[in-house]
């Protein structure tokens, strides 16, 4: 596979605030490709996420194929109902199941491509609560095969994406494999102890919508700022183009053909 660059999540807070400058915290995927992404409703997760998705499929072009698993059935990933492995409400468990079905093919060997694979799943915890009640055994084997992957999947280049409220370990087994934390708007002491895991840094009480704390094996623990997007429907409109361009192939189909008619 093609070395990418990393994938920028937002700016240096401080430096942003200290000395007006828009210093890109980047990431790599292939070597941090699990990331953990939780603040409460109106936090900005949701635009962080999007963001975020749009500069993946802008570097890796036909390189990734995405899952995402929409369990609240937002209206911030409802433009993707045209796309193959778009799952929304009760549904994500069929995506969840499909995704891992593919992951079994990676890891025995069944396919051999180099693609990226990374499953978006928001608010895992509403669905695990749900999967519960309905069939606690069923919940559990959910929670394993994300466990599996969690452990497994960096060398597979299997990847994903958690979108919660807070990083409760009710819901997670193996939070510690989370290459990737970003924990955006107002939280308590704890819980930013809990991500800073002893780091230091400058105490904050208040975050805006769309600041907060990025923590990763790579660079450790920084203030993080999401940067204010010209045109949110603009970020849209390019993944909807990159996942659909080609009808309903989705996938590395979908993003190569939306890479030969770039905008």
């Amino acid at each position: 596979m093609t070395e990418h660059n990393g994938i920028k999540a937002g700016y240096d807070l401080d430096a942003y605030e200290k000395y007006s400058l828009k210093l890109p915290v980047c990431i790599s995927l292939q070597k941090c490709p699990h990331w953990l992404i939780c603040g409460n409703s109106g936090s900005g997760k949701s635009y962080l996420t999007l963001m975020l998705l749009r500069n993946v499929l802008k570097e890796f072009l036909e390189d990734v194929k995405l899952w995402i698993l929409d369990f609240k059935s937002s209206e911030d990933f409802s433009f993707l109902k045209g796309y193959s492995h778009y799952y929304s409400g009760t549904d994500c468990g069929n995506g969840l199941e499909n995704y891992y079905n593919e992951y079994q093919k990676v890891k025995n060997g069944e396919i051999k491509d180099g693609v990226l694979r990374l499953l978006i799943f928001d608010e895992w915890a509403g669905f695990q609560i749900w999967e519960t009640q309905q069939n606690k055994k069923q919940a559990e084997k959910y929670k394993g095969y994300l466990l599996e992957i969690l452990l497994m999947g960096r060398s597979m280049m299997c990847g994903v994406w958690i979108i919660m409220q807070r990083n409760d370990a009710k819901y997670i087994d193996g939070r510690e494999q989370f290459f990737v934390t970003i924990a955006l708007g107002k939280m308590s002491r704890e819980f930013k102890q809990m991500i800073m895991q002893g780091e230091e840094l400058e105490q904050r009480t208040v975050y805006s919508c769309g600041e907060g704390i990025i923590r990763t094996d790579s660079i450790g623990t920084k203030f993080l700022k999401v940067p204010k997007l010209r045109s949110m429907e603009r970020v849209r409109q390019e993944i909807s183009q990159r996942l659909t361009g080609a009808g309903d192939a989705g996938g590395v189909e979908g993003a190569r053909q939306a890479g030969r008619t770039r905008p």
